[in-house]
């Protein structure tokens, strides 16, 4: 749920809106509010929650992404991961792995946009709209990870 109005009246109506509001109601301007004041802060969480997922579930993650993707979110994507990279991908089993990427990868942004039902940003601007595709996306890898860990 991505719109202020509907949070708002998410949290009289919806049990987990209550139970995550501690049984409050903020009104949709407080809500629009929040998300404007810490727009900073959310698109600064990105980064730190791959970095999560990557120690939590490095087994799984390092099957589905290649070597020079995990470094470039630290911020170093070196020749070794490179050199690393191709290499896993002379072997077979490499082969298959990366093959993987195709059910598993690429369909994020179908995922984010019919199962998530994310369709349109709904403020305008460069710096909010930043803000709200990092705020759909900290969602959609939190999602991920929590599924991940179940099975």
């Amino acid at each position: 749920m991505y719109h202020s109005r509907k949070i708002e009246r998410a949290s009289y109506e919806s049990l987990a809106f209550r139970y995550i509001a501690a049984n409050t109601h903020p009104d949709h301007d407080t809500i629009a509010y929040f998300r404007s004041r810490f727009a900073a802060e959310i698109s600064a969480l990105f980064v730190p929650v791959l970095l999560v997922a990557r120690v939590s579930l490095n087994e799984r993650f390092a099957a589905d992404a290649p070597a020079c993707a995990l470094t470039a979110v630290e911020g170093a994507c070196c020749e070794t991961a490179l050199t690393q990279m191709q290499h896993t991908l002379k072997t077979t089993a490499g082969r298959t792995l990366y093959a993987l990427r195709k059910s598993t990868v690429e369909p994020a942004i179908g995922v984010i946009k019919h199962v998530m039902g994310f369709r349109q940003f709904s403020v305008r601007g460069l710096d909010r709209v930043d803000a709200e595709w990092s705020l759909v996306t900290l969602e959609y890898n939190v999602k991920w990870m929590n599924v991940l860990r179940m099975t």
